[in-house]
């Protein structure tokens, strides 16, 4: 009698549980978005955030430590501080000896991660509400998916510098970049474009 409500109690779990479970976990160490010309490259791999988002709330970023650097010009950042804080950002220290600065954030279930800098206002700090990056200085508004200055609101300046996209790959809990495409992404996002 108590084996069988153990193996009842195993299969419910199972039945409730799993689901759950896969829906929550991160990428599988197997997929991965392959890295390819920077501006060109366009998130596929989906991922579930660990909280609901809600498109009415404006995500503050929160800063990474800095990236670990591979030997072999790659850096990573941890997939599962997106996933919980949505809009991360993180400093990179260009072979040029200049600090660079980046954005990775959630949007539509996909990562991007871009350039983090508004120019004209000298910000680097931009915060994620519903389909639009918004610059936590002058409140310039770019667009999630694209990168590019919206609407009226803000700084007219600000808008003719959009957010140049990085390619990455995602490997088990990280996401990981070259520092070259990094470095390529910066310069586009500091030029006016």
């Amino acid at each position: 009698m108590k084996k069988q409500f153990l193996l009842v109690l195993v299969a419910v779990l199972a039945v409730f549980a799993l689901p759950w479970l896969v829906s929550c976990s991160p990428v599988s160490s197997t997929t991965t978005t392959g890295f390819t010309n920077t501006g060109t490259f366009t998130p596929t791999v989906a991922v579930t955030p660990f909280v609901a988002v809600d498109s009415s709330t404006a995500y503050a970023p929160f800063w990474l430590d800095p990236p670990i650097v591979g030997v072999d010009g790659t850096l990573t950042i941890p997939l599962s501080a997106v996933q919980k804080d949505i809009i991360v950002h993180f400093r990179v220290t260009s072979a040029a000896n200049q600090q660079e600065t980046f954005m990775a954030y959630y949007y539509d279930g996909l990562i991007y991660v871009r350039g983090d800098d508004c120019v004209p206002c000298q910000s680097i700090n931009f915060s994620l509400k519903g389909n639009l990056l918004v610059c936590n200085s002058c409140g310039t508004t770019f667009n999630a998916i694209t990168g590019k200055g919206t609407g009226t609101v803000g700084s007219p300046q600000c808008r003719t510098y959009p957010k140049e996209i990085a390619a990455y790959t995602i490997q088990g809990d990280q996401i990981v970049m070259h520092l070259n495409d990094l470095d390529t992404t910066f310069q586009n996002t500091i030029t006016k474009g």
